[in-house]
């Protein structure tokens, strides 16, 4: 999925100007101007595994453990001319049905492997380093999830969850 938030070119006007040439053979006449432009910020994000995401199926191991952790992962690209920054939360405070009952904060993330612990929630919390928010012409932070689950609390299902990931460059 790839958002691109602003883009403008916009010329300033060009003030009429003229010479003259006097005769002969090697007569010339040159007029200079300016042409301005202003570049807005741009911006680009990125995700890679588009709009859905599979968690997979939980496993027996999973559920004994107490978390799931999903066996793929997204990747997040940001691009940008100014300053930036990217935050993940969830859409809902909650998994939608037939698991509503299910707070979003059941899903954990990280940015390795080892720190799939952060919850999810719906306040935005910051996906990349601060120390990565120059401009760039792509910085990319790999996502991790992991599912919190039990063998009473989590029945056979399919449980729906809305993530948010939001490019700003204030």
């Amino acid at each position: 999925m790839a958002v691109v938030l602003a883009v403008a070119l916009l010329p300033g006007a060009v003030a009429a100007q003229s010479c003259t040439t006097g005769t002969g053979g090697n007569a010339s006449c040159e007029v200079g101007t300016t042409v301005p432009a202003t570049i807005a910020k741009v911006t680009q994000l990125e995700v890679t595994e588009g709009a859905t995401v599979s968690l997979g199926t939980v496993s027996a191991a999973g559920v004994a453990a107490g978390a799931w952790d999903a066996p793929t992962t997204l990747t997040v690209t940001a691009r940008a001319n100014a300053p930036w920054g990217v935050t993940i939360a969830s859409t809902t405070a909650a998994f939608t049905a037939p698991c509503a009952s299910k707070s979003a904060s059941a899903l954990r993330w990280g940015r390795s492997s080892g720190t799939r612990t952060t919850p999810l929630g719906t306040t935005p919390a910051s996906l990349f380093p601060a120390a990565s928010n120059a401009a760039s012409a792509g910085s990319s932070q790999v996502v991790w999830l992991s599912l919190q689950v039990g063998w009473t609390t989590d029945p056979p299902r399919l449980c729906p969850l809305g993530l948010a990931f939001t490019l700003t460059a204030p």
